[in-house]
């Protein structure tokens, strides 16, 4: 699986964000690698990724997330305390491939709407991915069938979820409840 792009909107310290990863002569893709300060944002980029691969695999596993009565749990808890401060929305788009299957994964908070979101990315995303009124959403859209090769093929990833340090840039927002 190739990450194509990725576009961070208004999430924790990134104000805007668009990458467009590179690919050598062959097609092959150039790693990436993510140089910054502390609170500078690398990794919500980083879990946002690993949420759309939990997000993709939920949707032919059943053992990847936990069911607790309200839906199911996520890798990444959507929370309007990550909108970077003095905006009202975030969203991080990220386009993914695997052999000639395509896949579009959204994560979403706040207030904007489809419509809006559509205007201002460079390439249209899937309609599928509509949130309607949903003020807090994550969306996936691709080839379900293809997901379980996907995933059988290789595909590995680890993040680690026990980062402690306080985030600069939620100042004493931090601590704050949602």
């Amino acid at each position: 699986m190739y990450i194509n792009e990725l576009d961070y909107r208004n999430i924790g310290p990134i104000d805007q964000l668009n990458l467009t990863f590179r690919r050598n002569e062959n097609g092959v893709p150039v790693p990436a690698v993510f140089v910054g300060k502390n609170g500078s944002g690398k990794s919500i980029l980083l879990s946002n990724i690993v949420d759309a691969f939990y997000e993709i695999a939920n949707e032919e596993y059943h053992n990847v997330t936990h069911e607790n009565g309200r839906g199911h749990q996520y890798y990444k808890k959507i929370a309007k305390a990550q909108i970077k401060l003095g905006q009202s929305y975030m969203t991080a788009y990220i386009r993914l491939e695997h052999q000639e299957n395509k896949y579009e994964y959204i994560f979403k908070s706040g207030k904007i709407t489809f419509e809006e979101f559509q205007k201002m990315m460079k390439d249209a995303p899937d309609k599928a991915l509509d949130w309607q009124e949903e003020e807090n959403c994550k969306k996936f859209v691709g080839n379900k069938k293809a997901i379980s090769e996907l995933f059988e093929s290789g595909i590995v990833c680890f993040f680690r979820p026990d980062r402690y340090a306080k985030p600069s840039w939620m100042g004493d927002k931090y601590d704050v409840p949602d």
